[in-house]
């Protein structure tokens, strides 16, 4: 529970010092569009309006993204529902009076692991799984490479 309350002073802070940066992103869009309505040129100021618009979108979805977590009312029942399926499990086995077989301890260690990969997943840069965005961003670069290349390809040709 301690994990929910100290989650909006994580997000106060990172808004801090994410508002600088949007406040310049803001002020680059006003300069951009006073410069589309100067020179309504789409080779001169369209495409970097355009790439500008990208920009401010893409730190809105990583915003939204990192803001975006399981509540910590759905963790607590989570640790419920554990807690509660190894209840009855212990208590299934004592009524038996015989010693459980290795299924019901491999069914426990389930369960225990699936709520420990949610909560661990949930938070992407801490825990023992950690989510490196280093292949997606060495992808984007490939495909822009690439498109770079086609492009220059196309231009180079001459007209027939």
């Amino acid at each position: 529970m301690a994990a929910s309350r100290e989650s909006p002073d994580r997000f106060s802070e990172r808004d801090a010092l994410i508002a600088p940066s949007a406040a310049l992103l803001g002020r680059l869009r006003t300069l951009g569009v006073d410069a589309a309505q100067i020179d309504p040129a789409p080779a001169r100021t369209g495409l970097s309006l355009q790439a500008l618009n990208d920009t401010i979108d893409s730190l809105e979805c990583r915003d939204a993204e990192l803001k975006r977590q399981v509540p910590g009312l759905i963790l607590l029942l989570l640790l419920a529902s554990f807690v509660l399926t190894a209840g009855t499990v212990v208590y299934a086995v004592g009524i038996a009076s015989e010693r459980p077989p290795a299924i019901t301890h491999a069914l426990v260690l389930q369960i225990a692991l699936l709520a420990f990969v949610v909560v661990d997943l949930d938070r992407p840069r801490r825990g023992l799984i950690q989510v490196s965005q280093d292949s997606l961003l060495k992808l984007q670069v490939e495909l822009h490479q690439a498109a770079a290349q086609r492009s220059n390809r196309s231009c180079d040709r001459e007209p027939a």
